[in-house]
This record gives C-alpha cells, sequence and structure tokens, in this order.
C-alpha cells in the first residue's frame, strides 16, 4: 500500500503520522538511536485514500484529509476519531490545523480555501480561488490571525485575514520561462 502523506509531531519530533492509499492513518514512533519505529496506532475510518495529515501543535490531535474531501479528527489519547466533516466536493488537498484553536484551514480540490471549527463541524470562512484548479497548500501564519494559500494554476500565494473575512493581500510568484 502506497504512502501518500506525512506528517511530523511538532512537539517532541518523535512522532510520525502517515496515510495513504488504505485509507488509514498510522501513528508511529520514533526510537532514538535506532532505525526502526513503533507502530503507535492505526486509525481507520476513511473511505478514499488519504491525501493529508497534520498533528495539532501538542501531539495530542492528529487531522487527516481525504480524496473524497472529508476531513477526520482523531483524538490519540483515546485513539479513536472525535470528529468527521465533509469539507470539500472533492479532494482534500491540503489542510493545517490553528497553533492555538481548535481550528482547521484546509485547501480543495474544488478551488476553495476553508477554515473549519472542527469542535462546532462548522465552516466559519470559505474563500473561492477564481481561476484556480486546487489549492495545492495552507498554512495559519504563527500567530492565528491569516491563512497563506497557493493554487496550482494563477501563479499567486494569497494571504487570507480571518478577522476581517477577506483577501489581504496576492503576491505574485514569478515563473522562469
Amino acid at each position: 500500500t502506497s504512502v501518500t502523506c506525512v506528517s511530523l509531531g511538532r512537539r517532541s519530533f518523535e512522532l510520525v503520522a502517515t496515510g495513504g492509499e488504505d485509507q488509514r492513518v498510522n501513528v508511529w514512533r520514533l526510537r532514538s538511536g535506532d532505525s526502526s519505529a513503533a507502530n503507535v496506532v492505526s486509525l481507520p475510518g476513511h473511505s478514499s485514500p488519504i491525501s493529508c495529515v497534520s498533528f495539532d501543535e501538542n501531539e495530542a490531535q492528529v487531522v487527516s484529509g481525504s480524496r473524497g474531501g472529508v476531513l477526520r479528527l482523531y483524538d490519540l489519547g483515546e485513539g479513536r476519531c472525535a470528529r468527521t466533516i465533509q469539507a470539500h466536493r472533492t479532494l482534500v488537498k491540503d489542510l493545517h490545523p490553528h497553533p492555538f484553536g481548535d481550528f482547521v484551514a484546509t485547501g480543495g480540490g474544488d478551488a476553495h480555501v476553508k477554515v473549519w471549527d472542527v469542535r462546532r463541524k462548522a465552516c466559519i470562512q470559505s474563500h473561492k480561488v477564481v481561476g484556480a484548479g486546487q489549492i495545492n497548500a495552507v498554512r495559519f501564519s504563527p500567530d492565528g490571525r491569516w491563512v497563506a494559500s497557493c493554487d496550482d494554476a494563477t501563479g499567486f500565494v494569497r494571504f487570507w485575514d480571518l478577522t476581517a473575512g477577506k483577501l489581504l493581500q496576492e503576491l505574485p510568484v514569478s515563473r522562469e520561462s
């Protein structure tokens, strides 16, 4: 089974989460001084291959997105899925947990950048990027006040202001000929 995404724990640098064609999130603990890793937990639940995965800041949760547009939040302490959200009509291409709160930014194959309140299972912001095929990457700023996104068609990095709920700036990315 192929692995399509990986995330390294942000706190300990010992936990690794993987996702892929088997529709499971696997969490591994790296062993210091050893070339092997121990499988901590294998988390089922997706009905299509996993396209992105990320730990939260505290390594207490792992969030995954699938080719079917589903976002799943797993509680690692309980070893189970805590939330399931139909996030996009198609592929969840990328996701990023908020640095402080219970929010997740997603970028989809439907050209939308979305911010989710995962406790309420509600989309609190949605931005359609005109001319984009899919959103390739999303990242919260370190202070959590805006989201950066890029897509596969327009040649821009966009910065979304979460307080105002609108586009803050577009940065054209030069392309070499």
